[in-house]
């Protein structure tokens, strides 16, 4: 049963990925074509489609402009079917929930973290989820050389940015304060914001990792261990 929900579910989330970029690659054709005509559009989605028909109303590109934000409407409504079913999973799933106890994961974190994992206790050591996701240097040792570079990049790179984007909102916009977000700090100015981003995503995904197996939520720290 397990197995079917995390098969399903990857499914769900591969569809869901493909409809983002869809979404991307539409918007940004858009772009090109409004911008080889000196036309700029505001950055963001919001209100796109009623923005290029504003652009475009009286030019001679309406007539080629003006169906692609339908294109666009129909994709923009697959993905809020796709992304309402994902969260619906999130809300029904017990390691979902425990999950986004955490500060900064959200149901689509939550859920494609724990499809991707599957049966969290063939994990002997949660540490082992950094290297699984795709989170730790790669490291090759020869005689005396011992070299350390960028991350492996092994697993699923939709998880591994969606706990990027969780780390990056932890740094700088979760206000409460946590001894997980100071050591992150304390990183970032020896190593500058991207390496810590990835070293707080590693903390990360082992701590969503060990919570439903403990069966524990995230934990804060009291007000006078804080203090």
């Amino acid at each position: 049963m397990k197995r079917a929900w995390d098969a399903n579910t990857q499914a769900l989330l591969r569809a869901r990925r493909l409809t983002v970029r869809q979404r991307r690659d539409a918007e940004n054709t858009v772009r090109g074509i409004l911008g080889s005509a000196g036309i700029r559009l505001p950055k963001g989605s919001g209100r796109f489609s009623a923005r290029v028909r504003e652009a475009v109303m009286d030019t001679p590109l309406r007539e080629a402009v003006e169906p692609l934000p339908v294109s666009l409407a129909q994709t923009l409504h697959s993905l809020k079917a796709l992304t309402g079913q994902a969260e619906a999973r999130a809300r029904t799933g017990k390691a979902c929930r425990l999950s986004m106890t955490a500060p900064a994961v959200g149901p689509m974190t939550a859920v494609a973290l724990v499809a991707n994992l599957g049966d969290a206790a063939r994990f002997a050591d949660s540490r082992a989820v950094g290297a699984y996701v795709g989170l730790v240097p790669r490291r090759r040792q020869s005689g005396e050389m011992d070299w350390t570079g960028r991350i492996s990049r092994h697993g699923d790179p939709g998880v591994r940015s969606l706990l990027y984007e969780c780390a990056a909102c932890l740094l700088t916009r979760v206000k409460r304060g946590h001894p997980l977000k100071d050591w992150a700090r304390r990183l970032r100015k020896r190593s500058g914001f991207k390496k810590a981003c990835v070293a707080l995503a590693r903390r990360l995904a082992v701590i969503l990792h060990r919570m439903p197996v403990s069966g524990e939520p995230f934990r804060w720290p009291d007000a006078a261990e804080a203090a």
